[in-house]
């Protein structure tokens, strides 16, 4: 079929099916529903040019391509016009949209059961909603009285009006207020940029949204020791004022008391009053929620005319609240309704007396649970005060290991109504053979209740707790070399929905002084936060660790606890180091290294080594790295540590190409990606693919160079790791400029720059934007050349990156010097030629500038400006010498 008898729509399905890409994927890429991309492919509607142009992202159109494309989209011209789907004119090496390289966000769960009742609630919410002035709103009321289910139902009606974009963010897990903008990222599927502190990321990514965020179970972070920047209602109010786009929906046993809110109290169902007729009662809310749940245990059960009065009684004792009807329910397969009824008041009058602090309908929830704990067997009460101790929900296998529980105990409890059997609480993995296991969990009051039966046994709390904290922080060891290899994906899918369990195991075990094991997945657990870039928690949490240690033990220097402690300040140290701050970070290395070298862990000790090294890179101190990376080097060598073996070579690699050393730096890296390969993982790979074609290019290997980018783009997209992507992608913008296809270079430099700004990383944006700023310059295009290296030296200033600092400065040198400012053009030349941080590149650019200047200016110009380019020792200096528009040099020419 030729593209004159195609309309646009076969085009569209016929360039997709070419791409391997089914309807739903297509819709993934271009941020829309599958209704949509029905009907651009049946020519029911054209899209528009934002679409359009996602389209074409999405579709791999070449951007020799792309300007006709948009055109034939938009019906200015036919697609007759248009080459053939998938011919060689029409496809990209390489293209990706910051959407394709998200993780997958999670939406809405399914819910057990179907909403009973709530009519009235629903309407009142869905209107409070819709109010322009309404940003956001709290369900609020006591535990068990159906918060979250009606805050589902509420959101799953708002799908179409936000077009897909409503999302659950569970909070049951989530320990502490500085932790929820990361439960909320992994809900909406952002991922956290290099530079930056999480909550100011994800603001800055929400203002251009426009969703419906859930947030569930709040209030247990609604504290008041905490500063008064990182409460909760600080981080929500922040997000109302900052992101009118987003709207939040909260539940919470107490409203939040902060501007903006819109308090929606909740209570229980209707119930029957005292002398409500008999043939009236089952039109009431609590009693068709009691048919239900009884029905549920008991499939033939009916509401026959003799059990009416102990069904509305039963339903008055508990105020209509779901959760207790439930659980009362759930025995009337071996005890009367008539019963359950006296037992529930029996229970409610000795609380009234033992517990007054408690509000009348907590205790009729407590009541139902005191009954049903007595009527638990031993085995199964045991097994239910043990569960309470998992956060965010556990497997089967879990429960197992940890409590003793067996399938047919955690079945009982599931009939019973005090466990729920929630498969779609678990993210789909990455292996599509592999079913995901179910989920198992407590509802919130049930489990404080049991975790209050827990706390009874001292000794018994102690062993599970302590059983907690050693299988999964063996889980987290078991997915350390998976980490590491192509399976890396699924292992962090699968430690993400066990983070909550692994934090709370992490704490015990610091708490309880597991020194062992805590070495043991130190490294593994500063991994997990590495590749989700969960800087600030991953540097509060070894923080912590190691203050923990130090006032623990008094013997800092026994081996154990010394290694442990070298470990737990190295990985501080380099999430300090992430978050923009690499000095602190090298004086942590300094205190560290001493005391591992003292100690027998070669693996720790490369670790730091590996760590000042790349530090060392970074802030522009190649000597110290390369020190510091050969030594590494040695002993992963002697010790064959295969992961620290690739990074070492990689990372010495990319230091002898900044010193100028292009065939060393080029045996380097190619040894670190083969090792890498071998280990298949994908970040490492990538790493060095994109480096290497920076060597490559330097030698004059320009296919090697494009086919090593290719590769890092496809592995990073493959893995969602936006930094992979947008680190190779910044390569082939550059190689394609090397090699003179600027519409291409053109095509890449956009989509790493915008990558680079989505993720909010100032150290790499501030890289590109040098390199993009010599790339205009070369063209001519001095004023935009500015624009970008102005930009580039603030980046740099802001992450502490002073050779990327002085990589724009010597690009403002030439600018100024195009500009006819010869003298303070020469002053920065020299500035930046003398300066120990300057790479091997920037002093061959300086060089050259100064060879051109020096022909140009007076003798006496020029001794000048060798004596002020020895006062320029900082980036500040540098930028404030451009900015100077009264310079004592200008008039030496």
């Amino acid at each position: 079929m030729t593209t004159a008898s195609m309309s646009f729509g076969e085009w569209i399905q016929r360039q997709r099916k070419a791409r391997d890409l089914t309807q739903q994927a297509l819709a993934d890429r271009i941020a829309c529903s599958l209704a949509t991309v029905r009907k651009l492919e049946s020519n029911e509607r054209r899209p528009s040019r934002e679409i359009a142009g996602l389209l074409a992202d999405a579709l791999a159109i070449a951007p020799e391509t792309r300007h006709l494309f948009l055109d034939v989209a938009r019906g200015v011209r036919s697609v007759d016009a248009l080459p053939p789907p998938d011919s060689p004119a029409l496809s990209a090496p390489v293209t990706v949209t910051p959407r394709q390289v998200r993780p997958q966000a999670l939406r809405l769960p399914t819910p057990l059961a179907p909403l009973i009742g709530r009519a009235q609630e629903l309407e009142e919410l869905t209107h409070l909603l819709a109010r322009p002035d309404c940003r956001l709103v709290t369900v609020n009321g006591p535990g068990g009285i159906g918060k979250t289910r009606l805050a589902l139902a509420v959101a799953a009606a708002q799908d179409t009006v936000y077009h897909g974009e409503v999302y659950f963010v569970s909070l049951v897990a989530v320990q502490t207020p500085t932790l929820l903008p990361q439960a909320i990222a992994a809900a909406i599927g952002f991922t956290f940029g290099v530079i930056g502190e999480p909550l100011q990321q994800l603001l800055a990514y929400l203002r251009a949204q426009r969703m419906l965020v859930l947030l569930d179970n709040v209030e247990h972070l609604l504290v008041a020791d905490v500063p008064t920047e990182n409460a909760v209602e600080t981080q929500l109010l922040q997000i109302v004022e900052q992101a009118p786009g987003v709207k939040l929906l909260v539940t919470s046993r107490t409203p939040l008391n902060m501007p903006g809110e819109w308090a929606f109290e909740l209570h229980g169902l209707a119930v029957p009053p005292t002398l409500a007729a008999v043939e009236n009662v089952e039109a009431y809310d609590a009693v068709v929620m009691f048919v239900a749940c009884a029905q549920r245990t008991q499939r033939t059960f009916a509401l026959a005319p003799n059990l009416l009065p102990a069904v509305a009684r039963i339903c008055r004792l508990l105020d209509g609240a779901p959760l207790g009807i439930e659980l009362a329910t759930a025995w009337g397969h071996v005890l009367s309704y008539a019963e359950i009824a006296d037992e529930i008041e029996r229970n409610i009058d000795f609380l009234s007396v033992d517990r007054r602090d408690l509000p009348e309908r907590q205790r009729s929830l407590r009541a139902t649970f005191e009954y049903s704990w007595r009527l638990l067997s031993a085995d199964e009460q045991r097994s239910l005060a043990r569960l309470a101790v998992f956060a965010g929900g556990f497997t089967r296998d879990a429960a197992l290991r940890v409590t003793g529980a067996s399938l047919p105990l955690l079945s009982a409890l599931v009939t019973k109504s005090l466990a729920q059997r929630n498969e779609a609480t678990q993210v789909e993995a990455s292996d599509q053979d592999a079913a995901p296991a179910p989920r198992y969990e407590l509802h919130e009051l049930v489990r404080q209740f049991a975790a209050a039966k827990l706390q009874t046994d001292a000794t018994d709390e102690r062993n599970t707790r302590r059983a907690h904290a050693r299988h999964y922080l063996a889980l987290l060891q078991q997915y350390g070399p998976l980490l590491t290899s192509h399976q890396q994906k699924r292992a962090l899918q699968q430690l993400t929905v066990e983070l909550g369990n692994i934090r709370q195991a992490w704490e015990w075990s610091v708490v309880n002084g597991e020194i062992d094991l805590l070495r043991q997945v130190a490294w593994t657990y500063w991994y997990f936060f590495e590749l989700r870039n969960y800087f600030q928690e991953g540097e509060q949490t070894f923080r912590w660790a190691q203050t923990q240690l130090q006032q623990q033990l008094t013997d800092i220097e026994k081996p154990a606890v010394a290694i442990l402690w070298g470990h737990l300040v190295t990985h501080q140290a380099f999430f300090t180091f992430r978050r923009g701050h690499p000095d602190a970070a090298l004086h942590l290395l300094d205190a560290a290294l001493p005391i591992l070298r003292r100690h027998d862990d070669p693996a720790a000790l490369a670790d730091a080594l590996w760590a000042q090294g790349a530090i060392g890179w970074v802030v522009g101190a190649f000597d110290l790295a390369a020190t510091a990376l050969r030594a590494a080097l040695a002993i992963s060598q002697q010790t064959r540590l295969h992961w620290q073996l690739a990074v070492n070579h990689m990372f010495l690699g990319i230091v002898l190409h900044e010193q100028g050393d292009y065939l060393a730096a080029e045996h380097d890296l190619g040894i670190g990606l083969h090792l890498a390969r071998q280990l298949g993982d994908p970040r490492p790979i990538s790493f060095a693919t994109s480096f290497l074609s920076r060597t490559a290019q330097m030698l004059g290997q320009y296919d090697r160079m494009l086919d090593l980018l290719q590769e890092g783009v496809r592995l990073a997209t493959e893995t969602e790791d936006r930094f992979g992507v947008a680190i190779a992608m910044e390569q082939l913008a550059q190689g394609n400029d090397a090699l003179g296809r600027h519409e291409m270079a053109e095509h890449y430099y956009n989509q790493t720059l915008a990558l680079y700004r989505e993720i909010a990383d100032a150290w790499s944006l501030g890289r590109l934007l040098s390199t993009r700023g010599r790339s205009v310059l070369e063209r001519g295009d001095v004023s935009m050349a500015l624009t970008y290296f102005q930009e580039a030296l603030q980046s740099a200033l802001a992450s502490n990156a002073t050779p990327n600092g002085l990589d724009a400065a010597i690009g403002v040198a030439e600018v100024m010097a195009a500009q006819h400012r010869l003298a303070p053009a020469l002053v920065l030349a020299l500035a930046v030629r003398q300066h120990p941080a300057s790479t091997r590149l920037a002093i061959s650019h300086a060089e050259e500038l100064e060879a051109r200047l020096v022909l140009q200016l007076t003798p006496a110009a020029i001794e000048l400006a060798r004596q002020r380019a020895a006062d320029l020792t900082t980036l500040e200096a540098m930028a404030a010498l451009f900015h100077s528009s009264h310079y004592s040099l200008e008039n030496s020419v």
